[in-house]
């Protein structure tokens, strides 16, 4: 069986890098992915500049792996801003996974304004069927 991921739309509009609007009508921010796999894992990585790893949570639940990320406004302790053109605001991405991924393994990271996500792919079990005469 192959081991699938695939974008989950419902949230989400289908143009990288766009800003969307969530069910309580927040902008968020779409950022960029890419998507490869060895025969151990799936990874993502992924965009988040400003976002530290207080700031970055990764979840799942039912099958839907969910990355939401806050890039913070920083303090200016004193001084005030007179023109901007960074754009602070938080970001959401979420993949359907299927049941070949191991939920309780999963790794992630930040580093560098790049998220890292580690899915361990499940190793079939094979169980052996007792076969009875008659």
């Amino acid at each position: 069986m192959e081991t699938t991921i695939t974008q989950n739309t419902a949230m989400e509009n289908q143009t990288s890098g766009e800003a969307v609007k969530t069910e309580k009508q927040a902008r968020v921010y779409r950022p960029s992915v890419d998507i490869f796999s060895d025969e151990k894992n799936i990874y993502i990585e992924g965009d988040a500049p400003g976002v530290d790893e207080a700031s970055l949570e990764v979840s799942i639940e039912k099958n839907v792996l969910t990355v939401f990320g806050k890039t913070p406004r920083p303090d200016l302790d004193g001084f005030t801003l007179k023109y901007s053109e960074y754009r602070y605001r938080n970001f959401k991405r979420q993949f359907e996974l299927n049941a070949d991924i191991d939920a309780n393994a999963i790794e992630a990271s930040i580093k560098n304004g790049v998220f890292k996500i580690k899915l361990p792919i499940k190793i079939p079990e094979v169980k052996k069927i007792t076969v009875h005469s008659g």
